[in-house]
């Protein structure tokens, strides 16, 4: 104990001795580890910690899938079949999402719900800091309505009255009786901030097994049960139910997943990916750090010298120098460690991860500290131990001598070269990546999304079947709204859709044509819209033949559609789709025919990149009167400037009616792939690090080069060589280590870009222009880095490089 005290006060001094040394290192450590750390931090809650869940790992999420639809969500008759046949499960209950307009004590407000059983609480153990859960009773058809309230609800609503129990709330125009109030962490599903029973919709005719309303399950296993006996116990139960209902359920299986599968697949990649480039950061901060010790331990020759022939070993001297690099790289890892306290908040905004799953949870915590204290500890080790070794091979009698000059031997001059090489080929590997990622992000930006978002006001609002249980009640509201809003001064045009593109959701629909009937079952399926007649103008979508809806497509008039030119191409690729008929479902059904009026041009509809298989059916809305409006507004000036006015004006005609979702078009697209620009922030970030590490570790080198070869230069000087002769001498040592680092880096980056291959978007992984543009960019930087020292090497006096010391 003794020993180490004294290793760490010799150990303080030297530092201090060479106080700028050690504050370049301390610097690159910080940026170093404190990178990591705060992405740590990230990982470390999202991906790492187990979900805050009682037994988390037995808990299961359960969808449906079909041959035509990989995702489906699950048939509550489905669902009942699953819950008394299965042998796995301990609890199973089921969920979907439903927002509720809250009215009463105060302003009309959207509240994000979702309509749970019973059992989904079982299941995840959840228990109310008030009240109770849901009774069996309350989840079954025509019990009286109840709700339970979340902890972030009942303090921004409601205050945190502590007599919130029994208390009776107003949603979609229904009285709803406040049961419970849950922990603030339950948060099931994210972001929902009040759960009412599902069972009270399971009555609804629609709700029968060939529909899948927006289900789906969570289950928590018996003890000692694995997921794959799960799967094959409900993928007997969905092939017994294919065998019994045909027609619903053809090629139907259930999809079985874990929970945290489900709610970390999504982020796992990003994440990862940021995960190795900070990691790669910190190689190179360990590489320059590493040449630096290399440089001092050579002029600390002598000193290592004659503590030898003093006796001390050679296992003594590389403790020493291992507690100085130690304490470089805990004095780094503090700073860096307070980096990422005070960075995380930043890292957040900056990237945009304010909708990650679980982001409340992102803090430096006991995982973090110790992965920074360990992460410190190895990087000490990793940039110590090599130097060290290098510095206690020395030729004593060499050393010991008046006029020996430090230099540095063959072996640690290859070292340092070698370290070199590494960071501009990490570095390389880092640019290529980043630039394959900005191209990708660049090419969606310039996607032709099929409308034009400019200038357009988007929002929602959504009318409780409650208070407009009518098709004429919705078109009344629907048709007043649009003459309303239409006389607005400073709005161009006004529209409706039941979903914008690039809004979260989907609505699709089985449909049969005149032309193709289908035999087997397996109807395809399209992308359904609602809309006003100026639907299409508004958004500038294109007409390629027939018309546009009019005033006079009404509910009393002939069944009518428009489709998108995908869907015209695929099922009348030879004639005109115009005058042909479809409907809803089969052939069987009693559902009107629908002639098709016009066909309109594609458009980007779920996400900018998404494949060209979605096909689109519009209907007007007045033959399709649904609760969800989606107003899209053409604007003069600034769309966000006419938000109060359009709020006032629907609060006109109903004082209980809240509007929410509220943002321009330009913002949809924009949110589509703000995941996206999240990594090419962070890792562009972490590429130009890198880069200007790796430029400061060549130019390192290649000015203690100089220094050591001033001698050398001075001889050639004084025998006739010219500027021009010594700048091409330095620059050819630094760009020969330059060019073998982008060789082996341009290898590297084509193995690394595959692997990124499922997150670029119209871009090759071995992109011929990224990969040269980069790597003559960062060629050009060595060069420069080169030349400054290559430059001074000039201002060698011949007559003082010729002394011996």
């Amino acid at each position: 104990m003794q020993l180490f005290i004294k290793d760490l006060q010799y150990g303080f001094r030297m530092l201090k001795k060479h106080w700028a040394v050690s504050i370049i290192a301390i610097i690159a450590l910080a940026l170093g580890i404190g990178a990591n750390s705060a992405i740590f931090s990230v990982v470390n809650a999202v991906l790492l910690q187990p979900l805050p869940y009682e037994e988390a790992e037995r808990l299961i999420f359960l969808s449906e899938k079909s041959s035509q639809l990989d995702n489906m969500s699950i048939a509550y008759p489905n669902f009942e079949d699953w819950r008394d046949q299965n042998r796995v499960f301990e609890s199973i209950g089921v969920f979907r999402n439903q927002s509720y307009n809250l009215v009463g004590e105060g302003e009309p407000e959207r509240i994000a719900g979702s309509q749970a059983s019973r059992e989904m609480f079982v299941a995840l153990r959840a228990k109310p800091i008030l009240g109770r859960i849901f009774l069996p009773e309350e989840d079954k058809p025509g019990a009286s309505p109840v709700v339970i309230l979340s902890y972030q609800l009942w303090q921004s609503r409601f205050g945190g009255q502590s007599d919130i129990l029994g208390k009776n709330l107003t949603l979609n125009n229904q009285s709803y009786t406040v049961i419970g109030v849950m922990p603030p962490k339950f948060e099931f599903p994210r972001q929902v901030r009040l759960w009412t029973p599902v069972g009270l919709s399971a009555s609804d005719p629609n709700w029968n097994r060939g529909n899948h309303p927006g289900l789906y399950g969570v289950a928590r296993l018996k003890p000692n049960v694995t997921i794959e006996q799960a799967d094959k116990d409900l993928a007997t139960i969905a092939a017994e139910l294919e065998e019994l209902h045909p027609k619903t359920n053809p090629d139907n299986k259930v999809v079985v997943v874990s929970l945290y599968e489900r709610a970390t697949r999504d982020v796992r990649p990003g994440l990862l990916l940021l995960l190795a480039a900070v990691g790669a950061v910190l190689l190179i901060a360990c590489a320059n750090v590493a040449n630096l010790m290399l440089a001092r331990a050579v002029s600390r020759g002598k000193e290592i010298a004659i503590r030898s022939v003093l006796g001390a070993n050679r296992l003594r001297i590389i403790r020493q120098l291992l507690t100085e690099s130690l304490i470089l790289s805990l004095t780094g890892g503090l700073f860096g460690l307070l980096i990422a306290i005070w960075g995380i908040d930043a890292l957040i905004a900056f990237a945009g991860l304010e909708n990650m799953p679980r982001v409340s949870d992102i803090k430096v915590d006991g995982y973090v500290l110790a992965f920074t204290l360990g992460l410190s500890c190895a990087t000490g080790i990793i940039f110590g131990l090599v130097p060290a070794l290098q510095a206690t091979k020395l030729d004593l009698t060499e050393s010991l001598k008046e006029t020996s000059r430090n230099t540095t031997s063959q072996q640690q001059q290859k070292l340092r070269s070698l370290l070199v090489i590494g960071e501009i080929a990490i570095a390389l590997v880092l640019l290529i990546n980043a630039g394959l990622f900005i191209k990708s992000f660049v090419n969606l930006q310039r996607l032709d999304t099929g409308f034009n978002p400019d200038s357009i006001l988007t929002m929602t609002v959504n009318l409780p079947k409650t208070k407009y249980p009518e098709p004429t009640d919705r078109i009344n509201f629907h048709n007043q709204l649009l003459t309303k809003l239409a006389a607005v001064p400073g709005i161009k045009s006004v529209a409706t859709i039941n979903r914008l593109p690039l809004q979260n959701g989907g609505n699709q629909t089985s449909f049969s044509t005149e032309d193709f009937p289908v035999t087997d079952g397996k109807l395809p399926l399209t992308e359904f819209g609602a809309i006003s007649p100026d639907y299409f103008n508004t958004m500038g979508i294109k007409l390629i033949a027939g018309r546009f809806f009019t005033e006079q497509d009404k509910a009393d008039t002939p069944a009518v559609a428009i489709i998108d030119e995908r869907f015209a191409k695929r099922f009348w690729p030879n004639t005109s789709a115009v005058g042909k008929r479809l409907k809803s479902g089969d052939h069987t059904k009693e559902n009107p025919w629908m002639e098709i009026v016009g066909v309109v041009s594609s458009i980007r509809y779920d996400e900018l990149t998404e494949d060209e298989h979605l096909i689109h059916m519009y209907r007007p809305y007045n033959q399709t009167p649904i609760s969800q409006i989606n107003l899209a507004i053409k604007t003069m000036t600034d769309p966000l400037g006419y938000s109060s006015a359009i709020r006032s004006e629907i609060l006109a005609i109903d004082k209980d009616q809240p509007t929410f979702d509220i943002k321009t078009m330009n913002q949809r697209v924009g949110d589509s792939i703000a995941s996206r620009r999240i990594g090419i922030v962070l890792l562009s970030l972490f590429s130009t690090i890198a880069l200007v590490l790796s430029s400061v570790g060549i130019y390192g080198v290649m000015s203690y080069s100089v220094s050591q070869r001033t001698h050398e230069i001075g001889i050639r000087m004084a025998l006739g060589a010219q500027t021009q002769d010594v700048v091409g001498m330095v620059i050819k040592q630094g760009m020969k280590l330059a060019l073998i680092g982008v060789g082996i880096g341009l290898i590297g980056a084509i193995a690394c870009s595959r692997a990124i291959s499922s997150l670029l978007y119209g871009v090759s992984t071995t992109d011929p222009i990224t990969f040269i543009l980069v790597s003559g960019f960062l060629i050009l930087v060595a060069l420069i880095a080169c030349y400054i020292p290559a430059r001074r090497a000039t201002k060698v006096d011949p007559l003082v490089a010729l002394r011996y010391e």
